[in-house]
């Protein structure tokens, strides 16, 4: 079997983080195919609280596996769909359905296991500078100013952002977005 990259995510764990954060459909559409060449073009458009985002989807007899390659349009419309959902995720790493080599299904789980996967934060694990920095700008496009927000987070909830958990950043972070602590928002409308 070939060599896997280090660092790659799986359709199951895009899907999984897509519903976490607010996805609220998926949809496909079959763009060009030749069933005798065993070739197939996916767009696929996710739509949710982040926004709309596309990513297409190819599958040929050169970029698939023998294992996959009979299955060209569902594998297709599958990398259509990550890359779609790793788009409105706002992940950089490929996912494993994407690569040329990918092991075949029933492949998949002997090669994870022996694969390193991507370093992967426990929920209990403290936030990354990367993650908190990601927490920090995703309040800015909200209007609400990091410094701001420490303020708010120390006084009125008790917690240091940089003792939170990313499942808690990402929990707050839905949690103003929904507008669940407007008090945030006072100290910046008094100013104007």
């Amino acid at each position: 079997m070939a060599h896997l990259p280090d660092n790659y995510t799986t359709h199951e764990q895009l899907v999984a983080g897509a519903a976490s954060e607010g996805i609220t459909t998926i949809t496909t559409e079959l763009l060009a195919y030749n069933v005798e060449q065993g070739w197939a073009i996916v767009q696929a458009t996710a739509v949710g609280e982040r926004g709309t985002f596309q990513g297409l989807g190819d599958c040929t007899p050169n970029n698939a596996n023998r294992g996959i390659a009979p299955h060209f349009v569902r594998m297709a419309e599958t990398r259509a769909v990550n890359r779609a959902l790793r788009l409105y995720l706002g992940q950089g790493m490929v996912s494993l359905e994407e690569l040329t080599d990918a092991p075949a299904p029933e492949q998949r789980r002997s090669a994870q296991k022996t694969t390193s996967a991507p370093e992967q934060k426990t929920p209990e694990q403290k936030a990354n500078d990367t993650q908190v920095q990601g927490f920090y700008g995703a309040l800015r496009d909200l209007g609400v100013q990091p410094e701001v927000f420490d303020s708010f987070a120390t006084q009125g909830l008790g917690i240091d952002v940089l003792d939170m958990t990313h499942r808690e950043l990402l929990e707050t972070y839905n949690k103003i977005k929904r507008g669940d602590y407007p008090d945030l928002f006072k100290p910046q409308q008094e100013q104007t």
